[in-house]
């Protein structure tokens, strides 16, 4: 099993602490069979991650740049965008450990937390903050994106160590750095077929260690535990190419198929792990509804040549999604999302109030080698200020 993800130093430092994660290593961890990824858009997310011949947000560059080519003309701004996910079981995870440690006596401090990993054996835990701030702008035939990741990731998983002795598992990375995209779009005879590519300048530090019961109470009181000394860190230079083409604008169905080249070459960022290239297909239909401002259906396959080296699981990388938007007017619009990710449902609500856009979003990470196996479910939080 190959885990290929990454952390960064205060934003690790934040969510471990947080995740009273403070703790003396021993061994790498491995958490799951979950694919690495940089970001995840919580509308698309509400679609079940189906986006490859959608696009249309700036987030685009994240599934096929092509999709730039259909933002709106003139510019589109995320100021502020901020996404919180979590998993119940992280949220339950959290609280009873800081109960566990908050106990004086140090014998009955360290039973508690043995409790606690015992009553959570076998649980994926996992909390997430993510942000893409970006500026895109589409003219006649150009659009051009500029944006900055920021990614910051833990999941947790308790197991049974050697004897009684119990072990929490922790994955956790940061990424961030500028992200630079573009399209071009071309129309002809047979519809209009845009092309696109953007590029990633990222950084990435991770932590990915396995501690155990007497490690985490011992640490709660050690001023001279540097969480940098835990870390792996690198740099990386991504590339991303894609294509769409809409076969009729006009047709009451308006299909579209998109195809993306992600991480061409693999993006390595070294010790800290690999983002495998992956060659990924889509298709979207726009039909035409009465009463409702737009529906939009999707369906992808991601990884055709299965280079997520975690499993080959078809069902895993099967993307199903709609999206239909209420209305949308100057001040106000309302979009409502459902889907299949990963063979699991997803819904997802979006509201926008003026320059003011707040989301809710539910979808299930699979965490074994297949379809079914070990979901995680997750929820979404999303506020953005843009326009």
């Amino acid at each position: 099993m190959k885990k290929t993800y990454s952390f960064s130093r205060a934003g690790v430092a934040a969510c471990v602490v947080a995740a009273g994660v403070m703790l003396a290593g021993q061994a790498m961890a491995r958490t799951g069979y979950d694919y690495p990824y940089l970001y995840k858009d919580p509308r698309v997310m509400g679609m079940g991650g189906a986006s490859v011949a959608v696009g249309g947000k700036n987030s685009s560059v994240f599934t096929n740049p092509a999709g730039l080519g259909r933002l709106e003309g003139g510019y589109t701004v995320d100021l502020l965008p901020v996404t919180f996910s979590y998993g119940k079981t992280a949220r339950d995870f959290l609280d009873d450990m800081s109960d566990a440690l908050d106990i004086d006596d140090e014998d009955e401090q360290l039973d508690a937390v043995l409790d606690v990993l015992a009553d959570y054996r076998g649980d994926n835990g996992h909390i997430s903050l993510e942000t893409f701030p970006a500026v895109g702008w589409r003219g006649e035939t150009v659009a051009i994106n500029v944006g900055y990741l920021g990614s910051a990731k833990v999941d947790m998983r308790s197991h049974q160590g050697y004897g009684s002795e119990g072990l929490l598992e922790v994955d956790g990375r940061l990424v961030h750095g500028p992200v630079f995209g573009g399209a071009y779009e071309h129309a002809n005879l047979r519809g209009i077929t845009t092309y696109g590519a953007s590029v990633k300048f990222l950084s990435m530090d991770r932590l990915e260690r396995s501690y155990s019961a007497r490690g985490i109470v011992d640490l709660v009181d050690d001023d001279d535990y540097d969480l940098e000394d835990d870390l792996e860190d690198g740099s990386a230079v991504g590339f991303d190419l894609g294509v769409m083409h809409d076969f009729q604008r006009d047709h009451q169905w308006s299909p579209t198929v998109g195809l993306s080249v992600l991480n061409f070459g693999d993006t390595s960022f070294g010790k800290a792990g690999t983002i495998p290239m992956t060659v990924n297909l889509g298709v979207s239909f726009s039909p035409e509804v009465r009463f409702f401002n737009r529906l939009v259906l999707a369906a992808d396959y991601v990884d055709l040549f299965n280079n997520y080296e975690e499993d080959s699981d078809f069902m895993k990388r099967v993307r199903l999604g709609a999206g239909l938007q209420l209305w949308e007017r100057r001040w106000t619009a309302m979009e409502l999302q459902a889907g299949l990710y990963q063979g699991h449902y997803t819904f997802g609500a979006d509201l926008r109030l003026a320059i003011l856009s707040l989301g809710f979003v539910t979808y299930a990470e699979e965490m074994g080698a297949y379809s079914g196996q070990d979901a995680d479910r997750r929820y979404m939080l999303r506020m953005n200020i843009g326009w």
